[in-house]
């Protein structure tokens, strides 16, 4: 239930209700989070219904429609081909040797580490739940940034993405966890894009004080030469 999209209907009312994402659940009281607060209604009984996410739905079915119309130009045209079987996936001639930087990681995903590497168009990871698959997930993300490559994770769910982001925040790269906040669990909020950005403003109000300090004390230097040069 934490994080699905639900709404706010008004007893008695036909008005299309507000959507909003549950936020937090108590034993008695439930939080829920709105892009904007409703200014009627409130005062009135009020019902909650979890409704579907349509964002994820409206974004699938617009895909489609420019796959149907032929829509192939872009940064993405050659792996649609290879997607919808126009072309073959290519690869490296040789396996990409690379230094795991996770240690416990068996052969098995070694090899699939090896194989996504080589891969110039996509790669397919298959296995059953608890086999290790984000484990090798955040290995090959983290042996490409290492040789430099900007990384996009997308996963089909929002407790997916932040298990990815969870495994990465202790290796120290950048990244930035997209995403309305009411959505991520507590521990990744920090790697938010809202977060990011409150800290860069803070970052930089502290810097400007710092600069202010600095021109104070150039100033009560320089008042203190001109005095001793007037005293002699």
């Amino acid at each position: 239930m934490f994080r699905d999209c639900c709404g706010l209907f008004v007893l008695e009312s036909r008005v299309y209700p507000k959507q909003s994402l549950y936020r937090e659940v108590g034993d008695s009281s439930i939080t829920v989070a709105f892009d904007d607060v409703p200014e009627e209604g409130l005062n009135n009984p009020l019902r909650l219904e979890k409704l579907a996410n349509e964002v994820t739905y409206r974004r699938m079915k617009d895909t489609l429609i420019q796959l149907s119309k032929g829509v192939l130009k872009g940064p993405a045209s050659d792996l649609v081909r290879v997607l919808f079987g126009e072309r073959p996936p290519t690869m490296s001639k040789k396996d990409v040797s690379f230094t795991p930087l996770n240690r416990n990681l068996d052969h098995s995903q070694k090899d699939a580490v090896s194989k996504a590497l080589s891969s110039k168009d996509v790669f397919l990871l298959h296995g059953p739940p608890g086999t290790g698959k984000t484990t090798t997930v955040v290995e090959i993300i983290l042996q490409e940034v290492k040789r430099g490559s900007k990384i996009l994770a997308c996963a089909a769910s929002n407790i997916a993405v932040d298990n990815i982001v969870e495994r990465l925040v202790p290796h120290r790269v950048k990244l930035v966890r997209l995403g309305h906040p009411a959505r991520m669990l507590p521990q990744v909020l920090d790697s938010a894009l809202d977060a990011q950005a409150c800290k860069g403003e803070r970052e930089r109000k502290a810097r400007h004080l710092d600069q202010v300090n600095c021109i104070k004390d150039e100033e009560g230097r320089v008042s203190v030469e001109e005095t001793l040069i007037k005293q002699r």
